[in-house]
């Protein structure tokens, strides 16, 4: 994958299979389970934009922290919530999602990058429900 986006867009991107403290910058898209992990991500970031989607079967947000926006920074603080808090619980104990969802957000925060690398501004989040839809900016 890295090669091909390589080849078609000239960027260059890194994956990390386990965070392991290391500082980061750029664009980051946070796709942890884990919602301490996010936040020690987002607490080491050097600089760029920190991107994270949160999602449930019906509905997600799609935060977005640019370095050094301390606005941002804590609107996003008054949205953490600890793993002990997910709604929606699979048999095997993990949050429940749909592939539809997925993408839908996916594609959001795709987008947020895409604004960032133009230096558009980029809302703090964008709230997704899909049973009805609505999409909120915020």
């Amino acid at each position: 994958m890295q090669e091909i986006v390589r080849r078609d867009t000239g960027l260059k991107y890194a994956t990390r299979s386990k965070y392991k403290g290391e500082a980061l910058s750029g664009i980051v898209f946070s796709c942890v389970d884990n919602m301490d992990v996010r936040k020690e991500i987002l607490d080491n970031m050097t600089g760029g934009i920190f991107i994270e989607v949160r999602m449930g079967v019906y509905h997600g947000q799609v935060y977005t922290v640019p370095h050094g926006d301390e606005e941002a920074r804590k609107f996003w603080d008054s949205r953490w919530v600890g793993d002990d808090v997910i709604e929606e619980k699979s048999a095997c104990g993990t949050s429940l999602t749909i592939g539809a969802t997925a993408q839908f957000l996916s594609s959001i925060a795709a987008w947020q990058a895409f604004h960032y690398m133009r230096e558009e501004p980029t809302p703090k989040c964008i709230t997704m429900c899909v049973n009805p839809f609505h999409l909120m900016e915020e």
